[in-house]
């Protein structure tokens, strides 16, 4: 192929060879690699809010560092995962719970998709949740990283009351942003649908427990 590529290419039709530069990762190659057990930090200050962009500021006080994400099983087109955020340190924390991730689509490797998870946060010492979590990433082939990540969720607002000053209303807060409160599960208007992007994370040598109990903290 290499070679009938260059040959059109010396009669003028402009096709470069296939070959990729050493070092070079194509970007949809798939992942070649074991990436069961392994973990992968997601550092969460540097997510862009893309909708509403307003809310960034919020995402900008997150308590944790991180959000470690654990492969507890690789089973060719469906990965298993768990989700912890970081200890200040960036290792596994020993009071942090650990969640199960709804079983991940890796079918299109190395396009790996997740949907209707919940991830529990803290901002600014409040807990916050995004439900409804669905995210998209891209892995490099050599399984060190992933790329072009992006992330969809809702965020009830009422959760963000204590992050504002007293008094603050935060769905006009959400509209001046170009966003808007829909109805939440609980029929009361004030669930706000976010859109991420920049989602990104690289592999760390770390012991990550998925089974570690946290109750005791």
């Amino acid at each position: 192929m290499v070679l009938f590529a260059t040959l059109l290419t010396a009669c003028g039709y402009g096709l470069d060879p296939l070959v990729h530069e050493p070092g070079e990762i194509p970007l949809e190659s798939p992942v070649e690699v074991e990436i069961e057990g392994a973990t992968f930090a997601v550092p969460l200050t540097e997510i862009d809010v893309i909708s509403p962009s307003g809310l960034q500021v919020v995402f900008e006080e997150l308590d944790a560092g991180a959000a470690l994400v654990h492969v507890v099983r690789d089973d060719f087109d469906v990965l298993e995962l768990a989700i912890a955020l970081s200890a200040a340190d960036g290792r596994q924390s020993a009071c942090e719970p650990i969640h199960a991730l709804p079983v991940a689509d890796f079918s299109r490797n190395p396009w790996l998709e997740v949907h209707g998870a919940a991830l529990p946060l803290s901002i600014g010492g409040e807990p916050v949740t995004l439900e409804y979590l669905g995210m998209s990433v891209r892995f490099t082939s050599d399984g060190e990283r992933w790329d072009a990540g992006t992330m969809s969720a809702v965020i009830d607002t009422r959760e963000l009351e204590a992050v504002f000053k007293a008094g603050t209303d935060v769905c006009a807060l959400v509209e001046s942003m170009e966003g808007t409160c829909e109805t939440c599960a609980d029929g009361v208007e004030a669930c706000v649908d976010v859109e991420l992007d920049n989602v990104q994370a690289r592999r760390v040598p770390i012991s990550f427990d998925p089974d570690l109990d946290t109750s005791g903290c």
